[in-house]
């Protein structure tokens, strides 16, 4: 009899996921070895990490860099990462990796490092600075140090720009969010700077990456180079139009018949022309034409009026009969509140939050809104060299638009609780334009002499 015998030979393939159970791989991929090799006049890098790297990892942007920037080609297998340089320069330079590179399993990011370096010996100490504020998680941040014409780039990881291996120097330096992913600066970006115009590095050995030197903080900044936007006109009166901008403005051109009720607000005669500019010195020019948009009543708060007294001043878009009378707080304080026609004074109330304010016009119209209940008194700093010549004040929203103030080294200010930021400027009038552009490059074109904060109350 035949016996016949069927065997069965089942193959498997390697598997790169990680087997069921355990923790969770939080570890990101770390380089395990490099290999160099130069072929004519190109340089071949191989680079094996300690675990499979996922194939959608990108291989340039925030993957694989360069500084100072160079044309390569790149290639992942598995585990490792060829690069192949062609036009290799003159001086040093440094390959980065970055969270462009993920592993497999978990998808865990590789955190901004340098990955090889061309040099045997380091060029300079490695730096770090904060980001105020910090920017948002998932936006890729760009920092760029330019020394003459050569940039060198790195990128933020967790609100803070870590640098290495930068040649003694001279540097202008930025970031700037790269909300397009480009890799380019473009006006409308924001962008942090230092607080001085230039950064000065000098030679060091190298140092492990949690011995960086921490530098001062970079600040947020929004380049202005664009007029205010035009709100809309609406019709108070037979013939006025209200117009409440975004931001303070300074009236260049106001035609008869023209009335400022705040930084923010202007009521002016309709089909007449007027020119104003933001607290960067950019005008614009418009001729106001009819709107028949619905009109609802605004309260404004002066900003620069409020500084000299401890009293409340408001103006109202829409008049309101004379009147003494008062309000209230939520614990039943209470104080004298006086209306004349489109003015508003009130008494500081004994409380540090804001409180509720009812106006009601014929017709049974009504306007309520939150706003402070009292002020306190701050004495400016004096700068003992004088190089400070007035303080910009910056402070917290009162009716919805930010406090922006000026006023002169040792005046005392009346001011609504909240946090505030002096900075010292070394020029006087009612335009600053902190930032400038260099061959499409932003830098601190007047910088500010000294920065201060406080908070009111004062902290126990």
């Amino acid at each position: 009899m035949k016996r016949w015998v069927l065997a069965i030979v089942v193959g498997g393939c390697a598997s790169i996921k990680a087997p069921d159970g355990g923790p969770p791989d939080r570890m990101p991929p770390q380089v395990r070895s490099i290999r160099t090799k130069n072929q004519g006049k190109a340089l071949l890098l191989s680079l094996h990490w300690d675990e499979f790297l996922a194939p959608a990892s990108a291989l340039s942007g925030t993957g694989v860099w360069t500084n100072p920037p160079l044309p390569f080609k790149a290639k992942l297998r598995g585990k490792r990462i060829w690069l192949r340089i062609d036009s290799l320069p003159a001086g040093c330079f440094t390959v980065w990796g970055g969270p462009g590179l993920r592993d497999f399993t978990e998808g865990n990011p590789f955190p901004p490092a340098p990955l090889w370096h061309s040099c045997p010996t380091p060029d300079s100490l490695q730096l770090r600075w904060t980001l105020l504020p910090p920017p948002q998680e998932k936006t890729d941040v760009w920092a760029e140090l330019w020394k003459d014409s050569l940039p060198y780039r790195f990128l933020a990881w967790k609100g803070q720009v870590e640098a290495a291996f930068l040649p003694p120097g001279t540097y202008r330096a930025w970031a700037w969010e790269d909300k397009d992913q480009n890799q380019t600066w473009s006006i409308d970006e924001a962008v942090w700077l230092p607080d001085s115009a230039f950064l000065r590095v000098e030679g060091a050995d190298s140092l492990p990456p949690k011995s960086a030197a921490a530098g001062p903080p970079w600040r947020r900044w929004v380049v202005d180079t664009l007029p205010p936007s035009l709100p809309r006109p609406q019709q108070t009166l037979p013939g006025i139009a209200l117009l409440v901008f975004k931001e303070p403005v300074v009236p260049l051109r106001l035609p008869s018949g023209s009335r400022q009720l705040s930084e923010y607000a202007l009521e002016v005669p309709m089909e007449s022309i007027l020119t104003v500019a933001d607290s960067a010195g950019n005008p614009r020019t418009d001729t106001l034409t009819m709107d028949t948009t619905a009109y609802k009543p605004r309260l404004f708060f002066p900003i620069q009026a409020n500084l000299r007294f401890p009293q409340l001043y408001f103006t109202l878009s829409r008049p309101l009969p004379d009147k003494d009378t008062f309000w209230v707080g939520r614990d039943g304080g209470i104080a004298a509140l006086f209306l004349r026609d489109r003015e508003v004074y009130a008494e500081p109330l004994s409380l540090s939050q804001e409180v509720p304010l009812t106006f009601i016009w014929e017709g049974q119209e009504t306007l309520q809104v939150q706003v402070p209940a009292c002020k306190f008194l701050a004495v400016l700093p004096v700068d003992s060299s004088g190089a400070v010549v007035r303080w910009r004040i910056y402070g917290p929203s009162v009716l919805g638009l930010p406090m922006v103030a000026e006023a002169a080294p040792g005046d005392s200010v009346w001011l609504p609780p909240g946090s505030y930021t002096l900075l010292g400027l070394a020029e006087s009038g009612p335009f600053w334009q902190p930032i400038g552009l260099q061959e499409g490059k932003p830098y601190l074109r007047q910088p500010f002499l000294r920065r201060e904060n406080f908070q009111l109350p004062p902290p126990n």
